[in-house]
């Protein structure tokens, strides 16, 4: 249990000078990420119909059994876009999901319209992914949590994620534990435009991020828990 830390003016003034650190160090890092990546293509071909042909067969199935799992059918009961439909949360953790999946996921004509949760911990999803999810015009606006652990995502994506124009604004819950972000990346979450002022929960386990910096978080949304 984590026992009661009171905040003497000394250590406001630390968590203040790591926050102004943290910042300058993101400032350079957030206009490399949005240089290098862009969201793929949403053209005609690239509907959602299209795009779920593209998948490889692993990835299909993956996506059929959790929707079977999360609307309780029998295995094996067919499954389509009426009843991707009705999916509120997808958990994908461990299903070899790709950035191709994360692309027909937010394709501008999804079948996941109620989706407010996400679970993509676990696969091999890169910051192209969070490029995707994240991008002005995704149409997974509603996202309240969304999970990133164990998946080779760098503070390039956190960039991404925090982005003022980022589609991701309405974000309670993020799960980015075992991965390779730092302090440059949380510090994106820190900025003055960062739309990302709904968070509540963190999760941070496995990562290298210091002490000052969930300081700082926890100076910045008074109401969030950092779990590390």
């Amino acid at each position: 249990m984590l026992g009661c830390h009171i905040i003497d003016a000394a250590n406001l003034s630390c968590i203040a000078a790591a926050t102004a650190l943290c910042l300058a160090l993101a400032r350079p890092l957030a206009a490399r990420a949005s240089a290098i990546l862009t969201p793929m293509a949403t053209g005609d071909a690239n509907n959602a119909a299209s795009l779920w042909h593209q998948l490889s067969d692993t990835e299909r199935e993956c996506v059929e059994k959790a929707v079977r799992f999360r609307l309780k059918l029998r295995k094996g009961t067919p499954v389509g876009p009426a009843d991707f439909a009705k999916v509120k949360v997808l958990s994908l953790d461990w299903y070899q999901s790709t950035d191709a999946t994360v692309t027909w996921l937010a394709s501008k004509d999804t079948p996941f319209t109620s989706l407010n949760m996400l679970g993509l911990s676990g696969n091999h999803i890169t910051n192209q992914a969070i490029a995707t999810l994240a991008a002005p015009d995704s149409p997974l606006t509603g996202m309240t949590a969304l999970a990133l652990g164990y998946t080779p995502i760098t503070d390039h994506g956190l960039a991404l994620l925090a982005a003022p124009d980022s589609a991701l604004s309405a974000l309670t819950m993020l799960t980015l534990q075992a991965t390779h972000i730092t302090d440059r990346g949380i510090a994106h979450f820190l900025a003055d435009d960062s739309p990302l002022t709904a968070l509540t929960e963190l999760y941070l386990h496995g990562t290298v991020v210091t002490p000052a910096c969930i300081a700082a978080l926890k100076q910045r949304f008074p109401k969030i828990k950092v779990y590390n």
